[in-house]
């Protein structure tokens, strides 16, 4: 069984063990959970969207548990594998170009919203001083594609390649970039699924 580490959501791959005493991050559950749920939304973006509403409704429901299994991700100490960056091949941009324009086709001008975007001064944040900016859904499945693309397929074609670096960059990177476009997109996506009219 897993044991919890001192904060909430942070579990420590090294109580995974096998018969063995051998360490193995596939006994992490929310890790493949992260690759499955990550694979089907890939799969869901590289695909027409016939029905925008239900689709909407089926990625809220991929979207949030790649969310979810993100944040139970694996905490690895004293990782040693090194990650080969020759290893990932990243999307090119005429990839990311094809998702973007596959959402925005599907949802017009439902794809564009407006968030707030708190300043980088300390002393800005404390008076909750910001600028109001445009959003795109488009644009963030994009990323989030531009993310997720890259690792899990190095995951299907070498699985022993998800080692325990490659497992804490995935971590890092969603804590650090994309979990903006992953919660500013399924915020789009509830509103469009549940048909929630008004300004976005």
């Amino acid at each position: 069984m897993a044991e919890n580490g001192g904060h909430i959501g942070e579990v420590r791959v090294g109580t995974f063990l096998t018969e063995t005493g051998d360490m193995r991050i596939s006994n992490n559950w929310w890790l493949s959970e992260f690759v499955k749920s990550g694979d089907e939304l890939c799969r869901a973006l590289e695909s027409d969207i016939v029905d925008p509403i239900g689709w909407s409704m089926s990625m809220c429901k991929t979207v949030s548990r790649v969310i979810a299994a993100a944040y139970q991700l694996p905490i690895i100490e004293n990782a040693v594998d090194a990650v080969d960056d020759e290893d990932i091949d990243a999307i090119s941009r005429e990839e990311w170009r094809q998702v973007y324009e596959r959402v925005s086709k599907a949802f017009r001008e439902r794809t564009c919203y407006w968030t707030f975007l708190q300043s980088d001064s300390d002393e800005d944040r404390v008076a909750g001083k910001g600028e109001l900016v445009s959003g795109s859904l488009g644009d963030d499945l994009a990323d989030i594609y531009d993310a997720l693309k890259p690792i899990l397929s190095v995951w299907r074609r070498q699985p022993e390649l998800l080692n325990d670096s490659l497992v804490n960059s995935i971590r890092d990177s969603f804590e650090a970039t994309w979990w903006i476009d992953a919660s500013a997109a399924l915020r789009i996506l509830h509103r469009i699924g549940f048909g929630i009219k008004g300004p976005l």
